[in-house]
């Protein structure tokens, strides 16, 4: 998660909130869900149907156990994740701005130990298998697109992030990883939060 230094990332929300041309094409995400993901583990929503018994009601035991041992496995790598030592920094490269409905608006960079990071990611890599992969550009999300961009809508959206641009500093401090769980893009719940 991003570290909420003297109330940064709220007012990026607050100025995203308030750009006029960003507000008529995306949906802003709130400052606490500021992150950049290292790795992820597990993006399946819904149950697999293979899972399931026909009346789609009642996981079957196999699913059961298989929950069971992913959440075994994610306290495992939560434990990985302990091994970061000291801050991290994501320096920030670019805006990526997508132009039609679902993509997002995010600041891509890298992050300052990135060493430490690609040993991390092997360890995951190693508990997870193929079900999780790395993260091919680190980013981090300020919201999604809701309305297809025009040219001139792009160009205005160019001006307002470069405000926003401004704004960000170099380098962006991040808490220390933990293995988190979401259901939306809005809310982000430690493993130690996740209810069994």
């Amino acid at each position: 998660m991003v570290s909420d230094r003297k109330g940064a990332p709220t007012r990026w929300e607050e100025y995203l909130q308030k750009a006029p041309t960003l507000r008529a094409h995306m949906a802003p995400l709130p400052a606490s869900s500021y992150h950049a993901t290292i790795y992820n583990i597990f993006t399946q929503r819904k149950v697999p149907s293979r899972y399931t018994p026909k009346s789609g009601l009642v996981p079957s035991s196999h699913w059961t156990s298989t929950y069971n041992m992913l959440q075994q496995d994610m306290k495992l790598a939560e434990n990985v994740c302990g091994m970061v030592k000291g801050n991290i920094k994501f320096l920030k490269k670019q805006f990526k701005i997508g132009r039609y409905p679902g993509s997002g608006i995010n600041i891509q960079g890298t992050l300052s130990i990135s060493k430490e990071v690609s040993v991390i990611e092997g360890k995951l890599k190693d508990i997870f298998g193929d079900i999780g992969k790395p993260v091919q550009v680190h980013h981090i999300n300020f919201g999604y697109i809701f309305k297809e961009t025009g040219d001139d809508d792009l160009k205005r959206i160019n001006e307002e992030l470069q405000t926003l641009w401004d704004q960000v500093p170099d380098e962006i401090l991040l808490d220390i990883p933990h293995v988190c769980y979401f259901e939306t893009m809005k809310e982000f719940l430690p493993l130690k939060d996740i209810p069994n």
